[in-house]
């Protein structure tokens, strides 16, 4: 879903970006069994996904030793007490 997506990723409109991460979100629940109703934060957390938005900008990123202060959400950035669930 997400093959090459720092070439297209960009020049989709918001309409189709919010379509993108629909059926993302949509697929994940349907991977770990879960209903509309989960939160899709913890589905994201839990399947170790990351958004389309916040994958695309991780990948366009430059490399790691030219940040400076990353301007990335840490919120999907994984704390070194993370631990993954075995479902």
């Amino acid at each position: 879903m997400q093959y090459a997506s720092t070439a297209w990723y960009p020049s989709l409109t918001e309409v189709h970006r919010n379509t993108l991460n629909t059926m993302h979100q949509s697929a994940t629940r349907t991977i770990l069994r879960c209903t509309r109703d989960t939160n899709i934060t913890l589905v994201l957390n839990q399947a170790n996904f990351l958004p389309p938005d916040v994958k695309n900008e991780i990948a366009s990123a430059p490399p790691m030793n030219e940040l400076r202060g990353s301007h990335l959400p840490t919120r999907y950035v994984q704390s070194p007490n993370h631990r993954k669930y075995n479902a």
